[in-house]
């Protein structure tokens, strides 16, 4: 979801300033419609980027406890 971050927190501002900055031409439907889809588009865009920072987390702290590779034995250590 992390990719739609942009496209949904720019739709989710441009909502709520149509609700805020509308509500003298749209009324109070207009705002009752697109105060609420903003906040809600703005939201959702700031839980896909929160949850893409934790998966990105969880793949860091994966990465950082995994068993390094096992190193070729050399012919001077071996027996």
């Amino acid at each position: 979801m992390s990719q739609y971050v942009p496209a949904l927190s720019g739709f989710g501002l441009i909502s709520f300033i149509i609700g805020v900055g509308g509500a003298a031409t749209l009324g109070p439907t207009g705002v009752l419609v697109f105060v609420p889809l903003g906040c809600l588009l703005f939201a959702a865009a700031v839980f896909g980027l929160l949850q893409g920072r934790m998966r990105r987390g969880r793949e860091q702290a994966a990465a950082a406890i995994a068993l390094p590779a096992e190193e070729p034995m050399r012919d001077d250590v071996a027996a």
